[in-house]
């Protein structure tokens, strides 16, 4: 009996081997790391500013790329309401994204929020939020952020700017004329920027009485779209029975990318020159304009804006400069306003020639107690002036564009200060080849800006035609 007992139990031990479901070990699940990304720009230094329309952000993630991926959600919205400018959301596997925001045209307060979410795991999320200020570009400003473009000849005045809003620089042009016949008074001429050529645009304009000797860009009446503020002096040099004519400043106030209404300020002189730029610090754009006829009272205007394209006359110390012809508002000391920088000619012989800076007040006061000046050559038409600090110690070199009274030649002066008291002529320590053997190639607009984007300026004619740049190498310009 113990033996039958036995082998029942051998039995009962295989059957019960054969019928065991094996244990599968637990799966380990190691969580995803938190996401931690930062942000360029960022607030660190207070409200991201800028000018531009367009706003390049980075992100880049610093924590372990989940698998899956990640979902960048980006908004932009305008602090004054409630509605969304743009808003992306991107799935990618990178770590990294690099993205242009449009929509910042008018002049406010805006936020961009950036989300970064585990593709997998949608509770693993970070955010952040950058706070822009929008201000608007002065003329000097849009000037040098001009593209090199093909610019249609003939032209007597032109200016590049977006006039549609489309992301594309477009021109706007006045064309040439001969003083000693009637004019014929065709108006401006539009031409659209499709990427690749401009071609002819017929815009809708209310007045084409209207002639411009200098183009002010800017959105002066801050509606997001830019607007021209036209200097209408016609030159009559070359005709010894032609008397200057005094004609009215004009606005061409842009109607939504679809035309322009043109809105006179009554205000007659031979305005050949002019400036704008937010000379008070009260965010809007204000203009200089100078007239070289002063007869019966005429003087030069500063023009102080409301906000909304309305402009007050304010008196001002540089009411009466006799005779000024190339004038910027350009920021010469860093300190935040714009700062007046004009040729300036005595009334008396031998006629010297000097540059001027005029130092804003920070109140948009420009008087002659607060000024500085330096002689330039008298056998020289002035051109133009701009200024960059293109050797990093802090202070703007100033470069003047010349034309040469004897001859056709032209060349660049530059002027150096390490004060902003006293500028020293160094044009032989920047340029090898500053001296041209005709006046062409410096005719109308020089900008300085890296216009082939290899992280080095150039300085160069916009006018592509007149094919002339030269780069600088950090010692000095080479010319291209």
């Amino acid at each position: 009996m113990k033996r039958v007992i036995f082998a029942l139990g051998i039995v009962f031990v295989f059957a019960c081997s054969k019928t065991e479901v094996p244990v599968t070990p637990p799966v380990v699940v190691v969580p995803e790391e938190a996401i931690k990304f930062t942000l360029t720009p960022d607030n660190t230094n207070g409200a991201f500013l800028t000018s531009n329309d367009t706003l390049s952000i980075t992100v880049n993630v610093s924590s372990k790329l989940p698998a899956s991926g990640l979902i960048y959600s980006i908004e932009l919205k305008r602090l004054d309401t409630p509605l969304s400018i743009i808003k992306i959301d991107s799935s990618i596997l990178q770590s990294s994204l690099k993205i242009n925001l449009t929509g910042l045209y008018v002049k406010a307060s805006y936020s961009v929020s950036v989300t970064v979410t585990s593709k997998s795991t949608s509770t693993n999320s970070s955010i952040q939020t950058l706070q822009v200020n929008k201000s608007l570009k002065s003329s000097y400003d849009m000037l040098m952020s001009s593209q090199w473009l093909m610019i249609p000849s003939g032209y007597a005045s032109y200016s590049i700017f977006d006039y549609n809003r489309d992301g594309i620089p477009d021109v706007l042009e006045f064309q040439g004329y001969d003083i000693s016949v009637p004019y014929s008074w065709p108006g401006p001429f539009f031409y659209k920027n499709t990427g690749t050529s401009l071609v002819a645009d017929n815009l809708s304009i209310n007045n084409k009485h209207i002639f411009s000797s200098k183009i002010l860009p800017g959105d002066f009446n801050n509606d997001g779209y830019v607007d021209a503020f036209l200097l209408t002096g016609m030159d009559a040099a070359g005709c010894n029975n032609c008397g200057t004519p005094l004609i009215p400043l004009y606005m061409l106030a842009n109607q939504g990318g679809a035309g322009f209404k043109v809105d006179s300020l009554n205000y007659v002189g031979a305005w050949y020159t002019g400036c704008s730029g937010d000379i008070d610090g009260d965010g809007d754009l204000d203009i200089i304009t100078f007239t070289i006829d002063h007869r019966n009272g005429l003087t030069n205007r500063v023009f102080i804006n409301n906000g909304k394209g309305n402009f007050t006359v304010k008196t001002s110390d540089i009411d009466n400069l006799p005779f000024t012809d190339i004038s910027e508002l350009i920021d010469m000391n860093n300190d935040g306003y714009p700062d007046l920088v004009i040729n300036d000619n005595t009334n008396t012989p031998p006629y010297t020639k000097y540059v001027r800076i005029f130092w804003n007040d920070k109140q948009g006061n420009f008087t002659l107690a607060n000024a500085t000046s330096f002689v330039i050559p008298s056998n020289m038409f002035f051109n133009q002036v701009l200024a960059y600090d293109f050797d990093k110690d802090g202070y703007k070199e100033i470069i003047l564009s010349l034309f040469h009274n004897a001859d056709n030649g032209s060349e660049l002066q530059v002027f150096k200060t390490k004060d902003n008291k006293t500028f020293t002529e160094v044009s032989s320590q920047f340029f090898s080849d500053n001296q041209l053997s005709t006046v062409v190639p410096l005719q109308n607009y020089l900008v300085v800006s890296d216009v082939d984007n290899n992280g080095l300026i150039d300085l160069f004619n916009i006018d592509k035609r007149k094919n002339l740049r030269w780069e600088w190498n950090g010692t000095v310009f080479i010319k291209k």
